[in-house]
């Protein structure tokens, strides 16, 4: 990833550069107390797990899919592929 070295906006004022973001997010966890770090820590090792779990279940169903669909000899022929 390539980061701008100094602080830059589009046009629109609406993108920053990733330097500028995360000097601002350190700037935000300095006031953080002990008790919210480890609070906040917690809360996004739970979200993480969700969306593992999330991921992982959709893979599943996708994987279950396609198997179903390459075991019916009538959709052989007509099944898209990642190039088509």
């Amino acid at each position: 990833m390539k980061i701008a070295h100094d602080t830059a906006r589009n046009a629109n004022g609406t993108e920053l550069d990733m330097q500028t973001i995360r000097q601002r997010v350190a700037s935000i966890k300095k006031q953080w107390t002990p008790e919210v770090a480890r609070a906040r820590a917690a809360e996004g090792a739970r979200r993480r797990l969700e969306l593992d779990s999330l991921v992982s279940s959709l893979l599943r169903e996708m994987r279950e899919d396609f198997e179903f669909e390459c075991s019916e000899p009538s959709n052989r022929a007509t099944r898209l592929t990642l190039v088509g």
